[in-house]
């Protein structure tokens, strides 16, 4: 088990990071690029937590499970494991350790096809379930017990297609790592599309540099035109929801289908994916996810040093029904040149991190996901390990509201209890908690409230498929006409989500069916939903 202990940082060092938003400054220098901390973060953040390893196909190559790899040796944080796949196909993840002198069984980087693991020090093998085969000269060792001498297992986990690992086997679950996450995910789900391409960069920054860089487009207007092009920089918001990740969201210009250099798309739209949208969710310690209309891609970060990090960036389609390769490069040309624009300034703040001069700055106004993650990482430093972003905050009546996320202000004024809670509630609505919804809404704040997408707290609940929170609402007076700015109405973001609770909670409180551009009988028709659209059309 791995000892918690602080990171090496002075007294008071990390006090400034750990201000409320608005207040709040960047880590200090040390963090970005101090080999110590580096050494500190290999061992509790990538190791002692769930590092993605990738997906399990390209961890094994493409030969199938009879023929294909049976082991592969890599490094997460700074422990040696060893992944092995059963005849079976599954994949576990093992300690790459001899239980013997503790040899590694096979190289970092190596990968083996063998039907067993063998040291090459003394011949001790192993099963590929890690029991002990043999241990030569124990034959005749009374006091040897086989059993009690297998490889050591590590916890591993797959989700939405990615394989990860905790290598020091002692972090808090899988589940409570993820959080709310899994539901940005599955809409669009990652782990039923192909990969179309991949690239591999190696940039002179660190891996936090990289990680702040993306989930902030304050830059954008001066390094991306291209991208600001088919992307309004202040578009989107940002989400604050429990578990150990950090996200927003970003519109699509009008006429825009996608990301790409001209707007246009030339792979399929994911079923389930909003279509005016990009969300940007960065889980940590290592991966990046941006969720397209068309595709998804994502950056799989590996820290080299404390000024130097591996980055593998692949691209990820809807087959195409005929079986042919769909073509990545209206993705791969947009986002090569917009990464190149990301990683030339990742390196120059690193250099500029590297002055005697540099002393950490604030955040601006629209850098609240980079304060979400600077106050993640800083409060690991201090605690030992990172942990998932805290699910308790202060309420508008005072005392604790469990499940509200934290914000950066949770101290406000008779005066601004509204604005300082607005984003709480829109979280609520995302998160289905029907209860503390009802309890801000009875307490006096606006059960109309809308945000800047023109969102309702009705439309998210229903986009979110949230139906215990569509009926606390409707039963407080929730305005089911109203229409966001796509034109989408609380019936037709129920009927995208294919919610039927809410979809009969919304008709029974009266909500039209035509209401909105798409409609809700548009959208039903458009997804060929052939029960919703007879649950639309029949008389109330």
């Amino acid at each position: 088990m791995t000892v918690a202990r602080r990171a090496p940082f002075g007294t008071g060092a990390l006090d400034a990071a750990l201000l409320p938003f608005g207040e709040g400054t960047m880590l200090p220098a040390e963090a970005y690029t101090s080999a110590e901390v580096f050494a500190w973060e290999q061992r509790h953040y990538f190791a002692g937590t769930w590092m993605c390893l990738g997906r399990p196909d390209e961890l094994r190559g493409r030969s199938g499970s009879s023929s294909g790899t049976t082991q592969r040796a890599l490094t997460v944080g700074d422990v040696p494991v060893l992944l092995l796949w059963d005849r079976s196909g599954e994949v576990a993840a093992f300690a790459n350790t001899c239980r013997h002198r503790g040899h590694e069984l096979l190289g970092t980087g190596q990968s083996s096809s063998r039907r067993a693991v063998v040291c090459p020090y003394h011949a001790w093998s192993y099963a590929l379930d890690g029991s002990l085969l043999a241990a030569p000269g124990f034959h005749d060792v009374g006091s040897f017990d086989a059993a009690a001498h297998g490889l050591v297992r590590l916890p591993l986990e797959q989700r939405h297609g990615w394989v990860f690992v905790n290598a020091t086997g002692d972090a808090p679950s899988f589940a409570e790592h993820l959080g709310a996450l899994p539901d940005l995910l599955e809409p669009y789900a990652p782990e039923r599309l192909v990969r179309g391409a991949v690239h591999d960069y190696v940039l002179a920054a660190n891996w936090k540099v990289i990680t702040e860089n993306y989930h902030e487009c304050y830059h954008c207007p001066l390094i991306h035109p291209e991208l600001c092009q088919v992307s309004p920089p202040t578009s989107g918001a940002n989400y604050d929801l429990p578990g150990a990740w950090v996200g927003g969201s970003m519109d699509l210009r009008d006429g825009a289908q996608t990301m790409s250099l001209d707007g246009r798309s030339n792979g399929a739209p994911i079923p389930g994916a909003d279509p005016r949208q990009v969300r940007y969710l960065g889980l940590l310690p290592n991966l990046l996810v941006s969720l397209h209309p068309d595709y998804v891609m994502t950056h799989r970060m590996t820290p080299l040093a404390a000024d130097r990090t591996q980055l593998q960036c692949s691209w990820y389609f809807v087959p195409r029904e005929d079986g042919e390769e769909v073509d990545p490069s209206y993705a791969v040309e947009f986002w090569d040149l917009t990464n190149r624009q990301d990683w030339a300034a990742c390196e120059s703040v690193q250099r500029g991190l590297a002055s005697p001069h540099f002393r950490p700055g604030p955040l601006a106004p629209s850098e609240d996901a980079v304060h979400q993650f600077v106050t993640m990482v800083a409060r690991g430093y201090l605690d030992g390990d990172l942990r998932a972003a805290s699910a308790v905050a202060s309420g508008p009546l005072g005392g604790a509201c469990p499940g509200v996320p934290t914000l950066g202000r949770m101290t406000p004024t008779p005066d601004d209890d509204v604005i300082a809670f607005a984003h709480q509630m829109f979280d609520l609505a995302r998160d289905g908690a029907a209860d503390q919804l009802a309890a801000y809404v009875d307490a006096g704040l606006p059960v109309n409230l809308t945000n800047d997408k023109g969102d309702t707290l009705l439309i998210l609940a229903a986009y979110y498929g949230r139906p215990e929170a569509v009926e606390a609402l409707l039963a407080r007076g929730a305005d089911h006409a109203r229409v966001n700015d796509r034109g989408q109405s609380a019936l037709a973001a129920a009927v995208f989500k294919q919610s039927l609770p809410a979809v009969q909670a919304l008709l029974a409180a009266g909500a039209d069916p035509a209401v909105g551009s798409p409609s809700a009988l548009d959208t039903a028709r458009f997804f060929d939903l052939p029960q919703l659209v007879e649950l639309l059309q029949s008389p109330r």
